[in-house]
């Protein structure tokens, strides 16, 4: 059910329950982080599974103290400059931390969110949120509650309605290996922006398949309609006249206000019993990046001319 009251998701969470929830990145389906039966509620309703880590959302570096062993002095920074915003850390988790947020893995993501009605909840409440994507596992990640409803229906008993989200994909989540800053995750804190912070920045080696944090699966953010990256769209579509074609494109010219609709545009695509959706890659600079890992996750075929 869709809710305009914080206060209503204030009471679920706190009675152990799940809700959606709205972030400046996509909706997510939230629980007690703390409450290991809240949090299993969300690997179930997602149909996910349990050796896939969630994050932890808190609002203050008071309460990060409390979830983790230890604070680098790049993450200090790290934090001090991107929070609250879309940008995820890697922890030595605290015995606060279950293994079941984990995985059974000693770290733990964090990050401090910025949309005003999370941030609310989670000054009002005594413990950190667990909230991953709230879409079932490798579906697209919703940017809206009417989704987030979609999606659940009677299985979540609220979802708060904050608006469509502003950036519009997940954040990015990095760890600190000695002085380098690896990135787990593309998203909405670019390459370029972790560089001109610090020096030192490497992407975390593809051919590592361990799953160290959320976003790591090879497929993931899926339609349920196949999705093909070409290379010209009005060639496939010509040589392809006998398919029903939906075509994932932007009229927008900048990455910022694609990476924002591209969860929606492509939701909106996969209810039109289309054949298939193709799109083609963006430009790989700054957002870029994030919105091919996206589309390389989200297709059948990673390349189809």
């Amino acid at each position: 059910m869709i809710t305009h009251s914080i206060q209503d998701i204030i009471d679920v969470l706190k009675k152990g329950d799940i809700a959606g929830i709205p972030t400046e990145t996509v909706y997510g389906l939230g629980a007690n982080g703390l409450d290991e039966k809240a949090v299993q509620k969300i690997f179930t309703v997602k149909g996910r599974p349990n050796k896939n880590p969630l994050i932890l959302h808190t609002h203050s570096f008071k309460e990060l103290k409390k979830l983790v062993k230890h604070i680098s002095p790049i993450a200090k920074n790290l934090a001090n400059f991107y929070w609250p915003g879309p940008l995820t850390i890697l922890f030595e988790k605290s015995d606060l931390v279950s293994d079941l947020i984990t995985a059974g893995s000693s770290k733990v993501a964090i990050r401090i969110p910025s949309h005003p009605m999370f941030l609310e909840i989670l000054k009002s409440v005594d413990f950190p949120i667990a909230a991953p994507s709230a879409n079932p596992y490798q579906s697209i990640s919703p940017t809206t509650a009417q989704q987030v409803d979609d999606y659940f229906k009677e299985k979540v008993p609220f979802v708060l309605d904050g608006g469509q989200c502003d950036s519009g994909l997940e954040s990015t989540i990095v760890g600190i290996e000695k002085d380098t800053i690896i990135i787990y995750r593309l998203g909405g804190i670019t390459i370029e922006s972790l560089k001109k912070f610090h020096p030192k920045v490497a992407l975390y080696k593809k051919e590592n398949t361990k799953v160290v944090t959320s976003g790591m699966d090879l497929k993931h953010y899926a339609p349920k309609t196949k999705l093909l990256v070409v290379d010209n769209i009005k060639d496939y579509i010509k040589k392809h006249s006998n398919l029903n074609i939906g075509v994932l494109e932007f009229k927008e010219t900048d990455n910022k206000s694609i990476a924002k609709e591209f969860y929606h545009r492509l939701y909106q695509l996969d209810q039109q019993n289309f054949d298939l959706i193709i799109t083609t890659k963006f430009k790989n600079i700054g957002i870029g990046k994030a919105l091919n890992d996206k589309l390389q996750r989200a297709s059948y075929t990673e390349r189809e001319s």
